[in-house]
C-alpha cells in the first residue's frame, strides 16, 4: 500500500475512534491521543549510542513532519567523526521501539519507558556484544 493511502487509513482509523469515544461507545481513558503510530514519535530523539570499544556516538534524529522518517547525524566522542543516516520507525513490538536503519540496512530494538519518552538499552542487528542504545524522545 502507498504511504499515502497509509497515512490516508491512519487518520481515518483514528477518527472513527475518536468519534466512538465521543459517543460513549468507548469505554473512557480506553482512547488514548496518539501520532497513529502507536504513540507519539515527538519531533526529535536526542540518541546516544555506547559502542563496545567504549566510544560514544551522541546523534539528533529530527522527524520529517509528521511522517515515521527521521534525518539522523551522530558525532563520536572519540574521534569526532560524523555519521549520517534515514531511520524510520516500523512499529511497536512487545512494549519496544523498532526501527530501521537504511545504510546499514539494520534494525533497531528499544524498550520504551512507561511513559513512552525514553528508551534505555536497546539493541540493534549490527551491534557487537556490549553494545547498547538510549534515547530521549522530544515532543
Amino acid at each position: 500500500m502507498p504511504r499515502i493511502a497509509m497515512r490516508k487509513e491512519r487518520r481515518r482509523l483514528l477518527s472513527v475512534m475518536i468519534i466512538a469515544a465521543l459517543a460513549g461507545l468507548v469505554p473512557s481513558g480506553l482512547v488514548v491521543a496518539f501520532d497513529g503510530y502507536g504513540f507519539d514519535l515527538g519531533r526529535v530523539w536526542q540518541v546516544r549510542e555506547y559502542a563496545s570499544d567504549g566510544s560514544i556516538w551522541e546523534g539528533s534524529w529530527t522527524r520529517r513532519g509528521d511522517s515515521p522518517i527521521f534525518d539522523a547525524q551522530w558525532r563520536n566522542n572519540r574521534t569526532g567523526g560524523i555519521a549520517q543516516d534515514v531511520i524510520e520507525f516500523r512499529q511497536i513490538q512487545d512494549g519496544s521501539a523498532v526501527l530501521y536503519r537504511q545504510r546499514l540496512a539494520g534494525t533497531y530494538y528499544g524498550p520504551l519507558s512507561r511513559d513512552r519518552t525514553r528508551i534505555r538499552r536497546g539493541t540493534a542487528s549490527w551491534y557487537s556484544p556490549g553494545s547498547f542504545w538510549e534515547a530521549d524522545i522530544i515532543r
